[in-house]
């Protein structure tokens, strides 16, 4: 007789022999199922809903617990997301805390999304709970880095005096969806410029000149071109000018000279005095800025590039974040129904303002244009112009032009026949690197457009926007 199959057994005349495979029912998954439901008996005792996870759909969450108000018994719709893990040993374990370290995939599935995830650690055999908000806690990107939980074995107890804090967090998440941030890291540029050279002192006079523009007269008198690096206060005169020497020694009393240390006015507490640090600073930016080609203009309180002799376009050539590149700072413009008339003319500016941060003082420079009739007087329509401006530019052409005019103010450096400006210097963009990055795209699509009018490419992030 024929023999039959089955399976891997071959018998002769006889039926068929099916042979069993056991199933296998883990420590681990004991372990963890214990956890959880140590987690689900105390979320009851707190009067709120345990939402079951599907263990066979698992990514990283065992459960929800849904908010309930116990005194009117209604549910809030209010979701908290909960991975628990079940330990029966600590890592750096003592009578007042331990250590979790979280895997890396972890930790980044949980600090997506738009909803609160808590890590509950289990102790077995006692039944010790703690609990942690994820995302408040690696908020702090060393923090995030080491991927390490410092629990707090008081503070951090899950139980019945946990349901308040709970519901606080549960309650934080606003409508909308939050995206978290790409995991990598990103160097971001600010429009802060570094002063870099300041004065070696100042010095301190009185004077019989109450009005600026009388001492101005008085100067012109004793020199072609009076400077500006000099302001009156209280019938003294304050300038980084040597006040003994010529002209100075004209117009003030020589008798009541005073130098002064720069460190006192630079890293001075008192707001009086910063404010007439500021105020040298200011004049002396305004003389920096018109030997390269800047003027500064009180109505529209900024400076901006001067037209060119015969009104015709100015294009600077400077070196960008990336690569050579260049702009017309000055411009005309026809208009659209006219050609052989004029419309208006642009100029690039830039507002500046002092600020000082941890002790070090920088430029901050806002990118703006300036919009003129014949290249001097100020267009009638100038506001109008520059709204519209800022609905076509984007992040992308203020980069460019912070950029520009850092290294335009920048450059100084000495010739044959020219020697670097003593009274102000500047050093780079202040820099920043952050282990998250936020592309670009998701800030505005209407970005796209100033990047093809950027003249450049574009870097990877932007700190301060102006």
């Amino acid at each position: 007789m024929p023999s039959r199959s089955l399976g891997a057994a071959t018998v002769c005349g006889a039926p068929p022999i099916a042979f069993l495979m056991p199933k296998f029912l883990r420590k681990s998954a004991i372990k963890g199922q214990y956890g959880v439901n140590v987690v689900e008996r105390l979320v009851l005792k707190m009067g709120y809903k345990w939402i079951r996870g599907d263990a066979a759909l698992d990514t990283g969450i065992d459960g929800e617990i849904e908010i309930r108000d116990p005194e009117t018994q209604e549910a809030k719709n209010l979701i908290l997301r909960v991975q628990v893990k079940t330990r029966s040993e600590l890592d750096a374990n003592s009578t007042e805390s331990f250590r979790f370290t979280c895997s890396p995939d972890d930790l980044d599935y949980w600090m997506q999304g738009n909803a609160p995830v808590i890590l509950v650690v289990v102790k077995i055999p006692e039944d010790d709970v703690w609990w942690v908000s994820i995302k408040d806690y690696f908020q702090d990107s060393n923090r995030r880095q080491s991927r390490q939980i410092e629990f707090h074995k008081e503070r951090d107890r899950f139980n019945e005096r946990a349901a308040v804090p709970l519901r606080e967090l549960a309650q934080t998440i606003n409508d909308g969806v939050y995206f978290a941030p790409h995991v990598r890291d990103e160097d971001l540029i600010s429009n802060l410029l570094q002063v870099a050279r300041l004065p070696a002192q100042l010095w301190m006079a009185e004077t019989e000149f109450r009005l600026p523009k009388d001492l101005y007269e008085a100067l012109d008198e004793h020199q072609e071109r009076a400077p500006n690096e000099w302001f009156l206060k209280d019938g003294r005169l304050y300038t980084p000018h040597n006040l003994r020497e010529h002209p100075w020694n004209a117009v003030c009393d020589v008798g009541t000279v005073e130098s002064i240390e720069i460190a006192e006015w630079r890293d001075a507490d008192s707001w009086e005095v910063q404010r007439d640090f500021v105020r040298l600073l200011n004049q002396c930016l305004r003389t920096r800025c018109g030997h390269l080609g800047l003027r500064w203009s009180k109505e529209e309180h900024c400076y901006h590039f001067k037209p060119t002799r015969n009104l015709r376009p100015r294009e600077f050539t400077y070196r960008s974040l990336i690569n050579e590149t260049s702009r017309e700072v000055f411009r005309h413009y026809a208009k659209k129904n006219a050609a052989d008339e004029t419309a208006y003319y642009r100029h690039c500016g830039f507002e500046g303002e002092f600020r000082t941060f941890g002790g070090e003082w920088y430029l901050q420079i806002t990118p703006r244009y300036v919009f003129t009739k014949d290249g001097r007087e100020l267009h009638p329509y100038r506001e109008e112009y520059q709204a519209k401006i800022k609905t076509i530019e984007g992040s992308a052409a203020v980069r460019g032009l912070v950029v520009m005019f850092a290294e335009l103010l920048r450059h100084d450096d000495p010739t044959l026949f020219h020697s670097p400006y003593p009274f102000l210097g500047f050093g780079e963009l202040a820099q920043a690197t952050v282990p998250v990055s936020i592309d670009d795209a998701d800030w505005s699509a209407g970005d796209e457009l100033a990047s093809k009018s950027s003249h450049e490419e574009t870097p990877d992030g932007w700190l301060f926007e102006p």
